[in-house]
């Protein structure tokens, strides 16, 4: 559903969307600011009318469109963000599942259309000049652009607005809703997540736990995750029965309750209910990071967490130090780590009997809330030579990801590799269909909208008040929204 986005003098003000969480679709979102409480079936009740649109459509018969030329196949180059690319493009098949998809999909897709998929990638891993100069460049050739959400880089006028392609549908079960919906503002969307993007699956935050420990103490945690009694105090609380060595200089003995790393515990607030954004019935968003009373309640557990003597909090991003993370898991060092799904392998590998399971609550009887931390979009520049041929190939390519990546990857590659037995493939999806983005978290990189970082300042350091952090945030962030609420509100 478009939303329509209002600018008032109470700056009723866009933001919404990622980082790293639960179904945020269309209007009919709010929450009761007041008492700092969500009604008591929101979650579900959004949760069930997405399952109920998605049922009732009915997925499009693709139509295939010779784009070759004298018989010749046509370039259909892609521009995309290095060391991000292997659900993008494959020059052969091979015997790794996301491989072998990625490449039958892009023959399929090349002999049905008659084109030539082609890869170009950036220098760096990071945002540079380079996307500026390639995406301004008039003939460069670039048909679809697939950027790191977090560079902001459609605020910067180089895409098209996806809603003005009419051969994209986005009922259609192959687009990601919860990140498209909440991307658009004043019926204008410029970067698209759609099955094609694999990076929402490997990135979806869970907890994986070692059952040697849990078992030891009768933990049924699948028992307690369906009970909806796995919150963070259970966490804390499980943690405290294993924990062991921490309070002596000696290392060799110590057993940690959790590990926690930057993005796990970003994706903690929002799984514990942090909300930074409000989407109302007339279509606007408000920011509520600092009005909503309740986040003031979830950050203050999430910190306990945390800095709790039983938890390893390692400042680092997922992938960094995966190994050392892992091994403490694998080697009963832990009993609990927070972390994205893309780890699993890892922690396979140190042969540890383990288990998964969602995030956990805030509190009793609510709703799980999972996040992925890191999404690359995709975009159709504004210099592209054709921007139907763009289209219409980037929405056979997420057609055509389903089957040939998505099934592959999630069904039969983290399912059956990652995990352990069919609760753990329940768990899973429980994380997956259970995915939420704020706005505000995606524009925060961009340091227009910085209220996420105040919390996650305020958490991350034992030091730091929220209530400071957040009232320069807030200061800020309303000068920032301002200027976004302009360029969306532009013809």
């Amino acid at each position: 559903m478009k939303k329509i986005l209002s600018f008032t003098l109470v700056l009723l003000m866009l933001i919404g969307a990622l980082t790293s969480c639960r179904l945020f679709k269309g209007k009919g979102n709010d929450t009761d600011s007041g008492n700092g409480k969500e009604s008591e079936s929101q979650s579900q009740t959004q949760t069930d009318d997405v399952e109920e649109t998605e049922s009732e459509t009915t997925r499009k018969e693709l139509v295939n469109e010779d784009f070759s030329q004298g018989g010749v196949p046509r370039d259909y180059t892609i521009y995309a963000r290095k060391g991000r690319t292997h659900y993008l493009y494959a020059e052969r098949d091979s015997t790794d599942k996301v491989v072998s998809g990625t490449y039958r999909r892009n023959i399929k897709v090349q002999n049905d259309f008659g084109v030539k998929i082609k890869l170009v990638e950036d220098d760096g891993d990071q945002y540079t000049d380079e996307w500026v100069i390639a995406l301004a460049s008039s003939g460069v050739g670039y048909d679809l652009a697939v950027p790191d959400y977090w560079w902001l880089l459609e605020q910067q006028g180089y895409f098209l607005n996806i809603y003005d392609r009419e051969e994209l549908e986005f009922d259609q079960d192959y687009w990601f809703s919860q990140w498209n919906d909440n991307m658009t503002i004043n019926d204008k969307l410029y970067t698209v997540v759609g099955d094609a993007s694999l990076e929402v699956l490997e990135n979806i935050e869970v907890v994986f736990f070692n059952k040697k420990l849990t078992d030891s103490l009768a933990h049924d945690m699948y028992k307690l995750v369906d009970d909806k009694q796995w919150t963070i105090d259970k966490m804390l609380d499980i943690g405290k029965e294993v924990s062991g060595g921490l309070d002596t200089a000696n290392t060799t003995d110590d057993v940690y309750g959790s590990i926690y790393d930057a993005h796990s515990l970003c994706s903690q607030l929002f799984s514990a209910g942090l909300r930074l954004t409000e989407i109302k019935d007339n279509g606007t968003i408000e920011l509520i990071a600092e009005s909503r009373t309740v986040n003031i309640d979830i950050q203050e557990k999430v910190k306990s967490l945390i800095h709790d003597s039983t938890t390893y909090y390692h400042v680092s991003t997922m992938r960094s130090y995966i190994e050392d993370k892992a091994g403490m898991l694998g080697s009963d060092k832990a009993v609990f780590f927070a972390t994205a799904l893309y780890a699993g392998s890892y922690i396979k590998a140190t042969g540890v009997d383990y288990g998964v399971i969602p995030m956990p609550m805030f509190e009793e009887n609510g709703e799980y809330v999972s996040t992925s931390y890191g999404v690359s979009v995709f975009a159709i520049p504004k210099t592209a030579a054709d921007y139907h041929f763009s289209a219409v190939i980037l929405d056979a390519l997420n057609y055509h990801s389903r089957d040939t990546i998505v099934t592959n990857f999630y069904d039969m590659s983290m399912k059956l590799q990652i995990a352990d037995n069919p609760n753990d493939a329940r768990m899973m999806d429980i994380a997956r269909d259970a995915l939420y983005y704020d706005l505000a978290w995606v524009l925060d990189m961009g340091q227009k909208v910085t209220v996420f970082s105040a919390y996650t300042r305020a958490t991350s350091e034992k030091t730091v008040e929220l209530s400071s952090e957040l009232s320069k945030a807030m200061t800020s962030s309303y000068t920032g929204l301002s200027s976004i609420i302009a360029f969306y509100n532009e013809e």
